[in-house]
């Protein structure tokens, strides 16, 4: 079982004033086995709104689906994506992580 706790801020710095100059993000994702190489994963995560004249709506949204391992370094996974507050559409992902930390000695 694995818990994932993220938060993010990114500040933009220039002279153009249509886009937010700061963002925040939060997540918390749980992960487990669930037989052999598959496993599976859930995540709850928001982004709270920005300002200025192409900022948005605060979003806050739900993702689970399977995982499964291909090798020790190499993992595939797909969600579904289920909004729960904001423009956030239903949505359908595939992706993989693969760990490039034992390139170190």
């Amino acid at each position: 079982m694995s818990l994932d706790v993220n938060v993010g801020l990114v500040h933009r710095i220039g002279h153009e004033d249509l886009a937010p100059r700061d963002s925040r993000m939060r997540a918390v994702s749980f992960g487990g086995p669930l037989r052999g190489p598959v496993g599976w994963g859930a995540e709850l995560y928001g982004f709270p709104h920005t300002s200025g004249a192409a900022g948005d709506e605060s979003v806050v949204a739900t993702l689970f689906g399977p995982t499964m391992k291909i090798r020790g370094w190499l993992v595939v996974d797909a969600a579904v994506i289920v909004p729960i507050t904001g423009p956030q559409p239903n949505a359908l992902y595939a992706g993989g992580v693969y760990n490039i930390g034992r390139l170190a000695p």
